[in-house]
Order: C-alpha cells, then sequence, then structure tokens
C-alpha cells in the first residue's frame, strides 16, 4: 500500500464505546492513522496519495482477548471430549503458531494467556527466534498457574505447597519475562447441579502475600474464581482482574465497581457446552448457568464494573479467534451496544486491562483496524465469518484492499 492512503468509511467505531459515525474519512500514512474526519473539509485537507473506498463497510479497531489458552486446541465437544476432563498434553511450537494466526485472521492482535501445566506457552513465546508482533498477534504469558494440591487447575498450572514455592516462582517467571500471575482460586461449574460452589483454595493472607509480590516484579494477578466465597476472597487479596466469576453474586460486583477491578466473564465455553454438552440434563444445567451469566453481566454493565471480553479460547467448543466474535454477540445479548462490547474487546492487558472511553481509532494513533462489510447491526455474525480486511500497521494482514478509486462519491475527480 502506498505511503498515504485514505479510505472512506461507511460506518465507524472508534472503541470509546461512543455510537458509529457515518460517512468518515480514515486517512493513513506509514504505520500511522494521521487523521480522522468527515465531510468537505476532510476531503479538502487530504494530502495526495491512493483512495480506497470502504463505504459499504463498517470498520473497527483490533482486539484484545483477555483469556486464552494458547496450549489447547479448542476441540469439538463430544462424548470423548467434554466440559470435565480435557487430557493434559504438549502443543508443539507449531500448533502455538496456528493458534496465534487464527487469531490474526479474526483481527485478534493481542491475547493474555491464562496458563499451561508445563509453563511451555511462556517458555516458547520468549525465545529469540519465535515471531514478535506485528508477524503475530502480542502474547502476554504467565507459564503454569498456581493452585493448591489436590484441588483443581492441574490442567493450567502447578500445585503449590507454601509461599516459599510461590515466591521461588514467581521471581523465576518474572525474571523469564512473564506478564502476570495466575491463580486458581476455585474449581469450575458444574454441568450435574446447578450453581454449585467450590471453597476458596487460597486464604486472604496469601493471596496478599502473592499481589504484594507481584506488584514488585512489575506483573499483575489474574485469578481463576467462580462463586461468591472464592471471588471475595480475591477482591480481598489483591488481584487484579477476576477470571470467570459465575455465581459470585451482586455484592462482589459492587467491589468490583467501587476497587476498579477487571471482570473477564468468558461466557462462550459454557454456551458451547449448551450447545454441544452429550447428556441432555448437561446441556439444560449449562443453559441455566449462561442466563444466569448474561444477568450477572447486565448487573456489572449498569454498575459500571470494568469487563474485558476473553473467550477462554483453547477450551472444548472454543475455537481461537473465531470465539471472540461469540463473546461479542453474548454481550450484546446482556444488553450492551455493539459499541460498548466493542470498547471491552479493545483494551489493553496488564494491570490497565479494562473499559476505556478513550478511542482505539484515533488522530496519531497506529493504523491497526478492522473493515467488515454491511452496518453495526450486523457486526458480530459478519465477524464470526472473519473479517473482511485486517489491517495492522498499515498492512493487510488478512483480506485485500479494495481497488483504488479516482472519482468522489459524486462523481468529480480525486485530486
Amino acid at each position: 500500500m502506498p505511503a498515504t492512503s485514505h479510505f472512506r468509511i461507511g460506518w465507524l467505531i472508534d472503541g470509546s464505546g461512543a455510537p458509529a459515525r457515518r460517512h468518515q474519512l480514515l486517512s493513513l500514512e506509514d504505520k500511522t492513522l494521521v487523521r480522522i474526519g468527515a465531510g468537505a473539509s476532510a476531503h479538502a485537507h487530504a494530502r495526495p496519495g491512493s483512495w480506497y473506498d470502504l463505504s459499504e463497510y463498517t470498520v473497527l479497531p483490533t482486539f484484545v482477548d483477555a483469556h486464552v489458552h494458547l496450549m489447547l486446541t479448542g476441540p469439538p465437544l463430544t462424548q470423548e471430549i467434554n466440559a470435565r476432563a480435557v487430557a493434559p498434553r504438549l502443543c508443539p511450537e507449531s500448533q502455538i503458531l496456528r493458534h496465534l494466526g487464527e487469531h490474526l485472521a479474526y483481527g485478534v492482535m493481542a491475547v493474555r494467556d491464562g496458563g499451561d501445566f508445563a509453563g511451555r506457552v511462556l517458555d516458547i513465546v520468549q525465545c529469540d527466534g519465535f515471531p514478535k508482533f506485528p508477524r503475530i498477534p502480542h502474547v502476554a504469558a504467565c507459564g503454569a498457574a498456581l493452585h493448591k494440591p489436590g484441588r483443581y487447575g492441574r490442567l493450567m498450572g502447578q500445585a503449590v505447597r507454601n509461599f516459599d514455592d510461590i515466591e521461588a516462582y514467581i521471581t523465576d517467571r518474572a525474571a523469564q519475562g512473564a506478564a502476570h500471575v495466575k491463580i486458581v482460586q476455585s474449581g469450575i461449574n458444574s454441568l450435574r447441579e446447578f450453581g454449585r460452589q467450590t471453597q476458596a483454595q487460597f486464604a486472604v493472607a496469601e493471596l496478599r502475600n502473592i499481589s504484594a509480590l507481584a506488584r514488585k516484579k512489575k506483573m499483575a494477578v489474574m485469578v481463576h474464581a467462580n462463586g461468591a466465597v472464592p471471588v471475595a476472597t480475591a477482591l480481598a487479596g489483591g488481584c487484579d482482574s477476576v477470571e470467570h466469576g459465575y455465581f459470585m453474586g451482586d455484592d462482589n460486583l459492587k467491589e468490583m465497581s467501587d476497587k476498579g477491578i477487571v471482570w473477564v466473564p468468558t461466557i462462550v465455553p459454557m454456551q458451547a457446552c449448551a450447545l454441544g454438552a452429550s447428556r441432555g440434563a448437561e446441556r439444560d444445567i449449562a443453559r441455566k448457568t449462561v442466563a444466569h451469566q448474561l444477568r450477572q453481566l447486565q448487573k456489572a454493565r449498569d454498575m459500571g464494573v470494568r469487563v474485558a471480553v476473553g473467550t477462554d479460547a483453547g477450551a472444548p467448543g472454543v475455537p481461537h479467534g473465531q470465539a471472540l466474535a461469540r463473546e461479542l454477540a453474548l454481550f450484546v445479548v446482556a444488553g450492551y451496544t455493539v459499541e460498548e462490547a466493542i470498547r471491552c474487546a479493545v483494551t489493553k492487558t496488564g494491570r490497565t486491562n479494562g473499559s476505556t472511553t478513550r478511542p482505539a481509532l484515533r488522530d496519531g494513533g497506529p493504523a491497526s483496524f478492522l473493515a467488515v462489510k454491511g452496518p453495526p447491526g450486523s457486526l458480530c455474525e459478519r465477524l464470526a465469518c472473519r473479517p473482511d480486511l485486517v489491517v495492522v500497521q498499515g498492512r493487510a494482514v488478512s483480506g485485500t484492499f479494495p481497488a483504488p478509486v479516482h472519482r468522489q462519491p459524486d462523481g468529480t475527480p480525486i485530486r
């Protein structure tokens, strides 16, 4: 693409949560989005360059998936592979690259990995020869998650018996370049008993010590927690984000709102169970669980909780990349506007993870965006079939630019 390029846009969603704007002009120079404007003045101030017509398309920012498992493949739900048992195994580096390529094809430019039992993802992405952004999405990895002996977490982490174990592990992973610490504080949702809650794994004092150490190492703390008590202890222990948060209740939502702690609701995995669990009774419980989580998400919106879109990609029935469009659609079902849902999907990883009112597409920002044919009302459905165009730093990495145009919409030649 030429150094200076102009795109006539049908609908622009800038990532701030504001309503889509009609008939905008995006001007790019090399890797920078130099100007967003509208009307004759925007055309008059445009520097000479190539012009492209996206007047039938919605343009929006690239995405962040705040919760993935790159070591897992997201297999379809079957009788052999279900939500209760996935055999731990090590993916080769090539498989992780394929997963990242799938994210890229769906416009996901950054992922936050939730851990694997051997810490293999962190090892791989920190290797000198491993590709880096913008060739692949940016990866924020943690290594293995931490859980208590005999409790849930073997698939994504390792058991720790005392704080000495934890301190040694965090220090080592910080030196390796880990972005965050992952704590497993509860079990997973039951498909046999609706709303069943498990006991917290770590005491509040332990979590506070972990959080303090992580902050010294400039690492965030993400906590897998379902149920009222596990979530409450995670909040009291100083976590930066709560992952999943099923059945946590209104009191925890209010505290998250008051403290500015991020919630990553990950509804798609349970929706996959509702559609594909092998037993009818399990499907019914999964449907009820999804409905309950959607009600919590609606309350979170009303309370002003900072919410980030994460999919748990790699879990059974949750494919890498595509799952983000499905999660966005569920946000809309819960009462978010499309623009608000997009805002939750363009947040940064790490301690700043959460909704923002600052546009992701703005003058002087990076020239990275998606184009999807049609108006915003059809966006989630179209995104699930892949964006028509993914541009990263001014370069099309998925899809192709339309042919340049030489005339204005009124037929006058472009100077």
